[in-house]
């Protein structure tokens, strides 16, 4: 019993998904054609919903119309932020609690109940929604309210004199809109650890360049959202070839370890660090042209001070993402890796254990 009860409180306390997943779309060039499908989706909701108004089933005349007319208009509304661009978390989570109350106010305005319980099986794909994105709390809140409206309407329709129908058509919601958004969070459960190993370097466990370019773009995204500056830190090791080929690859290993924890030591909050090749590391994220500097001088001298004769040279460059659009964010953060990556060269030409800004 505790070990359920242990499991419960370990779903009821996981983080959402909307981040990785977020920067999983953008890499993958899916988020703009899954805007479209949302938008596409929230204007057939609406519609349907003022079609009803034209049906024998569908709201009364007076105040019921007139408060399906204000859920529809509410309904097309949600359209709007998926129209201009991907939501940010917190829109994203009001979006999916206004669908979801639209939804049941749809369902309970209807005339007839059958009608209404029939509506809710959209509630399947709001709760799917929310499981692929959101925490728990959240899709408990949708689940509650579905099965509330879902049974309002089947007592209404109990009370018409079809009880067998009612339990019926409630046990059919019932099982899509449990089945579908539990059925999404094993996935993006299975989804997330398998991208979590695959991002990460096995060696160093700091991300590798496939986790660099997917959690680079979402703190590039960051950036943009809050005006900042994005940077770039590159650094690659000097004379590594020859502590692997005179005292060997274990300690060569050992070596690619020490340099990873010093860049997490000083990797500041909204950046990254990564390994980006061999004996190459980077860090990246919301750094400005004093910051990255003063982050690349700790960098090196603290590698210069460890005991196995080593040193690094480091490049460094900035950049104003503005208001770029989405697929211009990934160009800059290309861009950003060949100014650093010429900057770190130049340090190495001039004799290495030393930062060179990029200008």
């Amino acid at each position: 019993m505790r070990a359920y009860i242990a499991a419960l409180r370990s779903w009821w306390r996981q983080p959402d998904h909307y981040d990785w997943l977020s920067s999983y779309l953008a890499a993958q060039g899916l988020r703009g054609p899954t805007r479209v499908m949302m938008v596409l989706v929230i204007v057939l909701l609406g519609t349907g919903s003022q079609l009803m108004h034209w049906s024998p089933t569908g709201p009364a005349a007076g105040l019921p119309r007139t408060l399906s007319t204000g859920v529809t208009v509410i309904t097309a509304s949600l359209a709007a932020p998926w129209a201009l661009h991907w939501p940010t978390r917190r829109e994203s989570r009001l979006f999916a609690m206004v669908a979801a109350v639209c939804i049941a106010a749809a369902a309970l305005l209807d005339r007839d109940p059958a009608a209404g319980l029939l509506g809710c099986t959209v509630f399947a794909a709001i709760a799917g929604y929310v499981a692929f994105f959101h925490t728990s709390p959240v899709l408990v809140s949708v689940i509650a309210l579905a099965f509330a409206t879902s049974a309002i309407n089947a007592g209404r329709l109990a009370a018409a004199g079809d009880p067998a129908g009612a339990l019926a058509r409630l046990l059919v919601v019932t099982v899509g809109v449990l089945a579908v958004p539990c059925s999404l969070q094993v996935l993006v459960h299975l989804l997330g650890s398998d991208a979590a190993e695959s991002d990460l370097d096995a060696l160093t466990g700091v991300y590798n360049r496939r986790g660099f370019r997917r959690v680079g773009y979402d703190l590039f995204t960051r950036a943009r959202e809050a005006g900042v500056t994005t940077g770039m830190v590159l650094v690659d090791l000097d004379g590594f070839k020859r502590i692997n080929d005179t005292r060997g690859h274990s300690a060569g290993d050992q070596l690619l370890v020490a340099v990873s924890d010093i860049l997490r030591k000083h990797a500041p909050r909204d950046t990254v660090a990564a390994r980006f090749g061999g004996e190459e590391f980077i860090i990246a994220g919301l750094l400005d042209d004093g910051t990255a500097a003063l982050l690349a001088e700790h960098v090196r001298r603290e590698v210069a001070a460890l005991p196995d004769a080593i040193t690094v040279s480091i490049g460094a460059a900035t950049a104003d993402v503005g208001d770029a659009e989405d697929h211009e964010l990934q160009l800059i953060l290309d861009r950003l890796v060949d100014a650093a990556d010429d900057a770190m060269y130049s340090a190495k030409r001039a004799g290495g254990n030393r930062v060179h800004m990029s200008r």
